[in-house]
């Protein structure tokens, strides 16, 4: 009994020190107590835009804003900066030494690349246009106080020729998997792929083509190479043998990040950039 009776003591006393510990650090009140995770403001945004033609007759209007919100407007940077062009397959080596003759030939080698367009405070829409065939792709970047709700878009006007209307396409965030229905290789179509890498290295892009029957047997768009910071436009009957009035486009990157869309030119009804699909819904 009287051992019985020490070890309960002892016991008992042993779990007092415990229970005191744990009261002496026991965490202050926050979002780890409660569950609650903590909101905090966005603070760095990224948004690339596709280049918008190659036809020396379109006119495109580019606006980039960033609206008033609660955070401090004293500092924070949001630009957009042309991004390279790029072919298909070309590989990093080309892209190299392109970059190294440029830099010999300007000597602008080693200076931070001029903006674009520029946001300079939250609530003041900015705009920039470019005419023809020079109109770049552009890699954006906002950061601090005008990171929060920064959104841009580009609206392109062809005169003439196959697309002829106005193509709208909103500045969309670098991913790894996209969606695009609606897409076609028929004869009167031409639709291109734009692949966008905002990065330092190079992302690796696998492009899949389903038509009616299910996916098209195609090796042509396995292991695209997108070289850093640069833009690759992929034009999508090059990729498959047969014509094929309605397509959904797959594109999905094996190593980086891109941004994808599709811009769709018609010769006999005009053209637009087709909207990729949003990600299925978990529930109803």
């Amino acid at each position: 009994m009287k051992r019985t009776t020490l070890s309960l003591i002892a016991a008992g006393a042993a779990l007092a020190a415990v229970t005191s510990v744990a009261a002496v650090a026991a965490p202050e009140e926050g979002p780890a107590a409660t569950g609650k995770a903590a909101q905090q403001p966005v603070e760095r945004t990224s948004l690339l835009c596709p280049a918008p033609s190659s036809s020396e007759l379109a006119e495109t209007t580019y606006t980039a804003f960033t609206p008033k919100t609660e955070v401090s407007a004293d500092s924070g940077t949001a630009a957009l900066v042309p991004a390279a062009r790029s072919l298909a397959g070309k590989d990093d080596k080309d892209d190299k030494e392109e970059k190294d003759d440029k830099d010999g030939k300007d000597g602008k080698k080693g200076e931070e690349e001029k903006p674009f367009l520029a946001v300079k405070k939250q609530g003041a829409p900015v705009t920039a246009e470019e005419n023809g065939s020079g109109a770049p792709a552009l890699i954006g970047l906002a950061e601090g106080s005008l990171a929060p709700g920064w959104s841009a878009q580009q609206t392109t006007h062809f005169t003439a020729g196959a697309g002829r209307g106005l193509h709208g396409a909103v500045c969309s965030a670098p991913d790894t998997d996209f969606w695009f229905p609606g897409a076609s290789t028929a004869e009167d179509r031409s639709d291109y792929l734009h692949l966008t890498n905002p990065d330092d290295a190079a992302a690796v892009v696998d492009i899949e083509l389903y038509g009616k029957d299910g996916a098209l047997d195609s090796e042509v768009g396995e292991g695209i190479q997108v070289p850093p910071r640069s833009s690759v436009p992929v034009l999508l009957s090059t990729l498959t043998g047969k014509p094929q009035t309605n397509l959904t486009v797959h594109v999905t990157a094996r190593s980086g990040r891109v941004a994808a869309a599709v811009q769709a030119l018609d010769q006999k009804v005009g053209g637009d950039w087709l909207t990729p699909s949003a990600e299925p819904s978990a529930s109803v």
